[in-house]
């Protein structure tokens, strides 16, 4: 009896041991909860500066300078409209409860008065278990002399309908804008309290500091400051990335300088083929191959054209091009429509180099590689609806 007693105990106690750790595992697992965006803002920016606050001590004096890093697109790489409300209640709760710290912008003035450095992404990604896609909150503080992170934080946004268009530089700008830079600053703004600053944007704090000061020049129509700054980094050993010579296409369209604009362009199609990040902004009407009807953009497109088709021309590369849909409509349709627009671009090409003819490949991928994948069909999934050109082997 007293065998069957000692059993059952312990067959009690395994069991009950086995339900906790099950228990503590699903507890691990289950997301977040989802929380209104106003809110969500101000719980992220509350815990990052308690976080700073812990790890500076109870012996810091000095009150800390933390330079603010806008929040970009973690998909498109873009500074949107919700970055903007995003800053706004970032200073709303310093203003209520860490008066003590101060916030400042992203110049070459303030860096050298800044400590920290806090960055943060916008991600839409599916929540939880189901194939629901919520927008998702990260962000780091960096202490800048260290190179370390001494702060993070993330959280799951209630609301799906934030405004995501891209800021005036994004906007005009012929390609998507990721590089190294921004891949570099997504791994900060994710990374974890003790976590090395990832090399690339570290190291290239100041260039993107004076990019950020052009961008937003550029965004408030200074278009000869955008010019010199945009110069400036392209001109720096770290500085020849997508986002400086996006800059200079853009600022020297608008002073109406065609060779800077041609240039500019020729830049981005070499640094997008030498990271294989080459997506072009062709805008098609709705379940059309036809682009959209703005005369302006159909003039940049045919330069577009011009200058990719003078790049492969020099080079002896096969090309593929790939079309991509948005999710919405029938899988069959949209792997159809894709690969007609793939179609469409290949056509245009051959009009200003026919013989390369032999080094072109044409794909449809649908929406099967969609990076957002809502659906929508507005500015927040406007990068599912690209053409990308990759090198690949020739067969001939």
């Amino acid at each position: 009896m007293k065998t069957i007693n000692f059993r059952f105990k312990l067959f009690l106690i395994i069991s009950l041991t086995v339900l906790g750790l099950l228990a503590c595992t699903a507890k691990k697992t289950m997301p977040q909860q989802l929380t209104p965006f106003n809110q969500a803002v101000q719980s992220l920016t509350h815990e990052l500066f308690v976080q700073l606050k812990n790890a500076r001590g109870m012996l810091a004096t000095t009150p800390p300078v933390i330079m603010l890093n806008p929040f970009i697109d973690g998909d498109s790489g873009n500074i949107v409209a919700v970055s903007q409300e995003i800053e706004q209640h970032i200073h709303t709760e310093k203003a209520k409860n860490f008066s003590q710290l101060t916030l400042k912008s992203m110049t070459r003035e303030n860096l050298l008065n800044s400590y920290y450095l806090m960055s943060g992404v916008i991600n839409i990604e599916p929540y939880g278990h189901s194939a629901e896609k919520h927008y998702h909150l990260y962000a780091s503080i960096l202490d800048i002399k260290k190179g370390e992170i001494v702060a993070s934080s993330n959280i799951w946004v209630q609301e799906t309908n934030l405004d995501f268009t891209p800021s005036a530089l994004y906007k005009d700008s012929p390609m998507y804008l990721k590089d190294q830079h921004f891949e570099s600053l997504v791994k900060i703004a994710k990374s974890q309290p003790g976590d090395k600053a990832d090399i690339k944007y570290y190291d290239a704090l100041q260039t993107n500091v004076i990019l950020e000061e052009a961008r937003n020049a550029y965004d408030n129509h200074r278009y000869n400051e955008a010019l010199s700054l945009f110069n400036e980094a392209a001109n720096r050993r770290d500085g020849q990335v997508m986002k400086a010579y996006a800059g200079l296409y853009n600022t020297y369209y608008k002073l109406d300088n065609m060779q800077g604009v041609e240039d500019a362009f020729y830049n981005m199609i070499a640094i997008g083929m030498l990271t294989s990040n080459l997506s072009t902004r062709f805008l098609f009407s709705v379940n059309t191959t036809e682009f959209i009807d703005d005369q302006a953009l159909r003039e940049q497109y045919a330069l577009w054209l011009k200058k990719i088709a003078e790049y492969f021309q020099e080079g002896e590369q096969c090309i593929e091009i790939i079309g991509h849909s948005s999710r919405s409509g029938s899988e069959a349709h949209n792997l159809q429509l894709s690969w007609q627009r793939a179609d469409k671009i290949q056509q245009l090409l051959l009009q200003n180099v026919p013989y390369i003819g032999h080094r072109l490949t044409t794909v449809g991928k649908g929406f099967s590689q969609n990076i957002v994948g809502t659906g929508t069909d507005d500015a927040r999934d406007a990068i599912d609806r690209r053409v990308e050109f990759a090198v690949v082997g020739c067969y001939f």
